[in-house]
């Protein structure tokens, strides 16, 4: 039987891989507030810069801020956030030289912080294939956890 991510917050670090600024809220606010009510702050990795399809900069810079001021009210300290910023509906795609630079990526901080489980949201997008697909992957290369939020 697979644990629900709320259980698991009280028992490891985790790390929440979300597809766009944004999602940490409308997908992942509760499993980040109970994660930081059992002093298990967890690792927040933001895919995208939420700049939509034309690349608007400052749309990705608002953006940005917004996701930082909702860490720190959810209670995420700004060093456990990390904003890797690719241009939204422009990931990479897995077996591409960027994707495995993706993985790598997050193999370095979930190693970096102790994380033993990656949490994604799932959606219907290549973004979010892309982050399933980088989780997935780094899963199968360390061992720790995956789940679905």
């Amino acid at each position: 039987m697979t644990p629900e991510p709320a259980e698991l917050a009280a028992t490891e670090n985790l790390l929440i891989l979300v597809t766009h600024p944004g999602e940490e809220v409308t997908r992942c606010e509760a499993l980040i507030a109970e994660a930081c009510r059992r002093a298990r702050t967890p690792l927040l990795v933001v895919l995208s810069d939420g700049s939509g399809p034309h690349g608007d900069q400052a749309l990705a810079e608002a953006r940005a801020a917004a996701t930082r001021s909702a860490a720190r009210r959810l209670g995420v300290p700004e060093h456990r956030v990390f904003l890797l910023g690719l241009m939204q509906g422009r990931t990479p795609r897995p077996g591409t030289a960027l994707h495995a630079k993706l993985v790598a990526a997050l193999i370095f901080l979930m190693w970096s912080r102790d994380c033993g489980v990656i949490i994604v949201p799932r959606g219907d997008s290549p973004d979010h294939d892309c982050a399933w697909s980088a989780a997935e992957a780094v899963a199968r290369e360390t061992g720790v956890g995956l789940l679905a939020a």
